[in-house]
């Protein structure tokens, strides 16, 4: 206890400090500064986190950039505009992750249902991106706080998210793709499944064409125009 306090001794204080002091002292230093660094990670803004998530979509259910599929919607819309495109890419990588599907099928689905125009009504009833029916889907996806009010079916973010939840549920309950999309339009459809694989088939062009494009000595187009009465006799 006498060796105790006299650390203590105000005239001995620094320098024993000096002493045994400065090991500890760095040590704590560490401690705090470990603290500071995992608060601030945990402090980084939502919309980075949702970029970082929206990224790891990508990566995870195709080899495509975004640039990508706003390359795809702007080239093959007439209708479009930049913060429109943008918000139909960013939900459709964002609800591929929710449900586990694959953007490039969304965009697809989009494409071949409503040209990408959020307010397109069928002759069925079906409306808006994903050309959601209201007489079969709405109360579900009401009930499942998908759309909090009828009117959210012309929302580009609410509709495909809705479209979405409902690709899943015909998928889980399908044997094979193309029952899930016959289910997803209400009827057997050759050329509607025609459709959306070949804009599946548009967008992966999309995405090779400009990986070839990163090596490439020029630029190349992804449309290739093939004449109709070309031979295969011309190659030998």
């Amino acid at each position: 206890m006498q060796r105790f306090f006299g650390y203590l001794n105000s005239g001995t204080i620094l320098a024993n400090l000096c002493k045994y002091g400065f090991g500890t002292l760095l040590i704590i230093l560490a401690f705090f500064a470990f603290q500071v660094f995992r608060a601030s990670t945990q402090a980084i803004p939502s919309v980075l986190l949702a970029h970082t998530t929206e990224a790891a979509a990508v990566s995870r259910h195709s080899t495509l950039s975004a640039e990508v599929f706003y390359k795809f919607i702007n080239g093959t819309s007439q209708r479009m505009y930049p913060r429109l495109s943008r918000e139909i890419v960013d939900s459709a990588i964002k609800y591929s992750e929710k449900y586990d599907l694959s953007p490039i099928l969304v965009l697809a689905i989009v494409k071949t249902e409503s040209e990408f125009y959020p307010f397109a009504l069928s002759k069925q009833n079906a409306k808006g991106l994903m050309q959601i029916n209201p007489s079969a889907n709405e109360q579900l996806l009401l009930q499942e706080k998908i759309f909090k009010e009828p009117a959210d079916i012309f929302d580009p973010d609410r509709s495909i998210e809705a479209g979405c939840f409902l690709l899943r549920r015909f998928i889980n309950e399908s044997t094979d793709f193309n029952t899930a999309l016959d289910k997803y339009l209400g009827a057997e459809s050759v050329a509607y499944k025609a459709q959306i694989h070949a804009e599946m088939g548009k967008i992966l062009l999309l995405g090779i064409t400009e990986d070839l494009n990163r090596t490439s000595q020029h630029k190349i187009d992804p449309v290739v125009k093939v004449e109709a009465n070309a031979s295969l006799a011309s190659r030998h």
